[in-house]
């Protein structure tokens, strides 16, 4: 298929091969599809998350969703599949010897929490809101910062448009960051290389910055904040999270969580911030999170991307409007089907191989969102 190309081509290889930390629990045995004999057994199992609904009772055309899932499991490297939709978990099956409680390395949706938590520390006062700019939490450190600098903002950060001369096109770009001894040095010391706010360009050492000013504005650390305003109200207590060089958790890649708590946050997300009647999340920012906030275009039918929210992926799949949190995993949010779909897949791989997961992983979407009616 062709739809890798422009924004896309650029985030390929940042997304998924880095050796961040975390770690992985198991327990229980689930569905576990990972033998080709016979079709997946796709049945809900997570009876503690959601209300188990009937795919054909959904309104999805069942042999179809066996097709999605057969090819999920045919797929190398695909993890997990989940499908909700009316808030019912409708179809869930692991592969390749995963298990439902483990916990998932996340990559770049950890950008889509971050935008998530910004936008309540807003709500919560801490930040002052999205035209707060960064020379408020970091000229102290950074003295030397340029009056450019000191004046991007936080929209700017949370579309990508900070301007600093940046490329996550090649392993290095990501890696020589991460492992950095100062990683928000080695951002802040490289010039500007776009006029701010006037360019796209995929930068998680840029996002990074968002966590560290989570945990200024809020003393708290990112991942307590994390815990009271996002994950418990979720029921989300197994997470895991990476601590860079500097101290702070990583606010670009690092996030590892179960695949069903993924699908938590997805009916959050679908749902306008709202989880099974509770509202978390403050509704107008999440819409606007969603909403374009940068014009983009790459890739063509069955997917292609038009745009970027809030760290926030958005287009058309199969026809279909969808908003993605992507980075080689995947909570995509298709609102007129009042379906979410989770995809996690294995994280650790070449260039290459990175290519074929995102093919395969876009193949299986396709043949969800064919199958629901």
């Amino acid at each position: 298929m062709t739809f890798f190309n422009n924004v896309l081509s650029l985030i390929f290889v940042a997304v998924l091969f880095i050796a961040c930390g975390g770690g992985s629990g198991s327990s229980g045995t689930v569905n576990d599809v990972s033998s080709p004999a016979g079709d997946v057994n796709w049945q809900p199992i997570s009876t503690d998350s959601f209300i188990i609904g009937d795919a054909q009772n959904e309104s999805f055309d069942v042999p179809l969703l066996i097709i999605a899932y057969n090819n999920a499991r045919d797929a190398d490297g695909l993890k997990s599949l989940l499908v909700v939709r009316n808030e019912s978990l409708v179809a869930e099956a692991y592969f390749e010897n995963t298990q439902v409680n483990d916990l998932l390395h996340e990559r770049s949706v950890t950008k889509t929490m971050i935008a998530m938590l910004i936008g309540q520390a807003i709500e919560d006062g801490y930040i002052m809101g999205i035209e707060q700019t960064m020379g408020s939490f970091f000229q102290a450190d950074f003295p030397e910062l340029s009056q450019s600098k000191r004046n991007i903002t936080i929209a700017h950060l949370l579309t990508m448009t900070s301007g600093f001369q940046w490329d996550e096109g090649q392993v290095s770009g990501y890696t020589n960051w991460a492992n950095s001894s100062d990683p928000q040095g080695f951002l802040l010391n490289r010039d500007l290389s776009a006029v701010v706010g006037e360019q796209f360009n995929y930068n998680s050492a840029a996002v990074h910055l968002l966590s560290v000013i989570l945990t200024k504005a809020t003393e708290m650390t990112t991942l307590e904040y994390a815990m009271e305003k996002l994950f418990t109200p979720l029921g989300i207590s197994q997470v895991d999270w990476e601590i860079l060089n500097d101290g702070y958790y990583n606010g670009g890649a690092g996030l590892a969580l179960r695949s069903v708590d993924l699908a938590k946050i997805g009916s959050l997300l679908l749902n306008d911030g709202v989880y099974q009647q509770q509202i978390i999340l403050p509704s107008a920012w999440v819409k606007s999170a969603k909403n374009h906030q940068v014009s983009l275009t790459s890739g063509s039918s069955p997917f292609a991307v038009d745009g970027y929210g809030y760290l926030w992926w958005l287009g058309k799949g199969n026809t279909q409007r969808m908003q993605m949190a992507w980075g080689g995993q995947f909570i995509a949010t298709i609102p007129d089907k009042n379906m979410i779909i989770i995809i996690n897949s294995a994280w650790q791989v070449s260039g290459t191989t990175s290519r074929e997961q995102y093919a395969a992983a876009f193949n299986v979407m396709n043949d969800v969102i064919t199958a629901a009616n």
